[in-house]
């Protein structure tokens, strides 16, 4: 256990302490607090400092009274209100970034009839096939590409369902990469800047 010299501050363990003051006898079982305050100690508490704004911690060897308790100091960087705001912001950009993602990847569901509906994922491979499958379609309206595997099933696709599922797949990653830019410019703009904001302009 440590303790504290109360003239100076500094955090002394018991054998600094009988070092210092080799003519005292020193109880057996344990040093009350009263006995140690005589001799100009005081037992304190150790303590971590506080906050999600810290840059950088280093525990020092004095001690300070904190509201009649003694407490270990620390030397503790923490963030500018420039560094927060600018932090802040950069959550809110990753956040955006990370939902733009998810619902580019969730992809488009779309319905040819009342028993066929295809939800082709939307990752830049299929945006690649579906290019090339597209040329295809539009050549040749009786082509077919068998064997599809989309997210809910395997499927022979004809050359008008290709042509939907691209315009589709088109239509949603074009409408959510204009939805993540407009909410960039928001966050920039500081109208954008809370994490429930973000989310529910992706309809989290």
């Amino acid at each position: 256990m440590n303790y504290v010299e109360i003239e100076t501050g500094d955090i002394v363990n018991i054998y600094a302490i009988k070092r210092k003051n080799p003519n005292i006898s020193f109880p057996a079982a344990g040093i009350p607090d009263g006995w140690l305050k005589d001799k100009g100690y005081a037992t304190f508490e150790e303590n971590d400092p506080s906050g999600d704004d810290i840059v950088r911690q280093e525990k020092t060897e004095k001690a300070a009274r904190d509201n009649g308790v003694w407490r270990r100091v620390w030397n503790v960087t923490r963030l500018t209100a420039a560094q927060k705001k600018a932090a802040a912001k950069k959550a809110l950009h990753d956040l955006n970034y990370d939902l733009r993602e998810r619902v580019i990847a969730d992809g488009p569901s779309v319905d040819f009839n009342a028993d066929l509906t295809i939800n082709p994922p939307s990752d830049t491979r299929t945006m690649v096939l579906f290019a090339a499958l597209k040329d295809a379609a539009i050549a040749d309206s009786d082509f077919v590409y068998s064997g599809y595997r989309a997210r809910n099933g395997t499927f022979d696709l004809t050359a008008a369902q290709i042509l939907a599922l691209y315009q589709a797949g088109f239509n949603h990653v074009a409408a959510t990469f204009a939805k993540y830019t407009a909410n960039e410019l928001a966050i920039n703009a500081d109208t954008m800047d809370t994490e429930t904001k973000v989310q529910t302009a992706y309809g989290q």
